[in-house]
């Protein structure tokens, strides 16, 4: 198929860039980068195509996926903290709709590897913080839930203390917003703003508990992301 044709023409490309990139010899490299500029001229190529072909094959395509068939309405002001910081994490965005009186449906939007990790890192946040605040307060609902709050802020200030620092070429800016933004513009024309989250807390010390466990979480090892602090 022409599509085929296309995607066999860009990696002869990125092939040909790579070689003019890894070269130690300057006529190589800009034969290697002439016949390139030949080829995508010829073919009616652009460098967006190479870089969304490059991003397909290293993170997989833009879509979406919906998220653990939905969540339970308890609770679900913490597990929105948890889910919007992860979402930025990870360079996904998440919409949220009702289904019915007892369940929350989301839909995370962003490049495969990306909702792959979001949905992976969230049930183990999630299933740890609900294990640690069963095992802590047992049936007392307003000091497990102030503990789960006070994790899911911890985590969220530590992602967003994280992301600040870390340098693009080590862990983001692979993935730009933007086109994620741009899919929804397409796709969700409709789309209104949700509420703000209410983060009412009724039990002080178990929030605080809680905002301890969560700025102590090592997400440095569970992304995988060691140099930054």
């Amino acid at each position: 198929s022409s599509e085929n044709m296309n995607n066999k023409t860009i990696e002869r490309i990125q092939k040909l860039l790579v070689r003019a990139e890894g070269t130690t010899f300057e006529a190589e490299a800009e034969a290697c980068l002439r016949k390139a500029q030949q080829i995508m001229s010829s073919e009616g190529i652009s460098a967006a195509d190479i870089a969304s072909k490059s991003k397909d094959d290293e993170l997989g395509v833009l879509g979406e996926n919906k998220l653990n068939n939905g969540e339970a309405k308890s609770y679900f002001n913490w597990k929105k903290i948890l889910l919007n910081s992860l979402s930025y994490f990870f360079d996904c965005k998440l919409i949220f709709s009702s289904a019915g009186s007892r369940k929350v449906i989301y839909t995370v939007i962003g490049r495969e590897s990306n909702r792959i990790t979001f949905e992976v890192m969230y049930n183990w946040i999630h299933d740890k913080t609900m294990k640690e605040a069963r095992e802590r307060y047992g049936s007392d609902t307003a000091a497990r839930n102030s503990y789960c709050l006070g994790v899911a802020n911890g985590i969220s200030d530590k992602i967003y203390e994280m992301k600040k620092k870390a340098p693009a070429t080590d862990a983001w800016g692979i993935v730009p917003i933007d086109e994620v933004k741009a899919y929804i513009k397409e796709h969700y024309k409709h789309l209104t703003k949700g509420k703000a989250i209410s983060t009412n807390v009724s039990d002080g010390a178990a929030y605080s508990s809680g905002k301890k466990a969560g700025s102590d979480t090592s997400l440095n090892r569970q992304f995988g992301l060691k140099r930054i602090a």
